[in-house]
């Protein structure tokens, strides 16, 4: 009878044998990676000189030119659709700017008229640091945030003359006028802007993606003090970042064997 008893108990014991699974659930973290790019730098200017520069410009408002940006960035997930990002690089923007002013000059016994062409090169770069929120709609991303240019500095070539001939010259027999190049002086030291753009995840493999994006980058304040000009841009580029993931081994609940 006690034999049998045991048998019996053994069986329900085995019966009633449970075991836990487990499973690794991994959990995005952050990310680190690159960026570089280019554009379309779009300037809107209302200034007849540069500070300290002589110039007989009438007014010079502004232009388009070209720029460069490359830098180090990161992002940190505030939830399953939302990144907070940071981005800090190097961005430099340039631009001809040109201004015709109509001018009557003595021609023989009488009098014409000719075209003064004001011509200003600049080029203008800056240490910029763009905190901005990231919505994530898969791999589509809609971004937006701050952008603060730190440091900026400047050169400048800027020259007049009389367009279309060298017919005409300036009383002394030159044919340019007001020649001047050189640093850019008074230049802000902080500029402030925003930034708007779509950016698209490619999962080249789990932890590293490419982002191609485009974005526009418009500035609210003045390239130089008390000088009307500021510098935005339309900016296109490509970025890379490593994924980073916390492992966490995960136990499931106890089930029958």
């Amino acid at each position: 009878m006690k034999t049998i008893l045991f048998i019996a108990v053994s069986l329900v014991a085995s019966a009633t044998t449970v075991i836990a699974q487990s499973s690794v659930v991994e959990t995005r973290i952050g990310s680190v990676g690159a960026y570089a790019g280019g554009g379309l730098s779009l300037h809107s200017a209302a200034f007849s000189s540069l500070p300290g520069v002589p110039s007989c410009c009438p007014e010079y408002t502004g232009g388009s030119g070209s720029g460069l940006l490359f830098g180090i960035d990161g992002a940190l997930p505030l939830s399953s659709s939302l990144d907070l990002s940071i981005r800090v690089g190097y961005q430099s923007s340039s631009v001809t700017m040109e201004s015709g002013e109509s001018v009557t000059i003595r021609q023989g016994n009488g009098t014409g008229t000719a075209t003064f062409n004001h011509t200003l090169e600049t080029v203008v770069s800056s240490f910029v640091l763009e905190p901005a929120v990231e919505w994530r709609f898969g791999s589509l991303v809609l971004l937006g945030g701050l952008r603060f240019g730190l440091a900026s500095s400047g050169t400048f070539d800027q020259q007049e003359r009389l367009s279309g001939t060298n017919e005409y010259t300036y009383t002394d027999g030159r044919l340019v006028n007001n020649a001047r190049s050189g640093a850019l002086s008074d230049v802000a030291g902080v500029t402030l802007g925003a930034v708007l753009g779509l950016r698209y995840h490619v999962h080249v493999s789990q932890t590293l993606d490419l982002m191609p994006e485009v974005a526009f980058a418009p500035t609210f304040t003045d390239n130089i003090a008390n000088t009307t000009w500021t510098t935005s841009m339309l900016r296109a580029g490509i970025g890379i970042r490593y994924v980073i993931f916390s492992r966490q081994r995960e136990t499931s609940p106890l089930t029958p064997r």
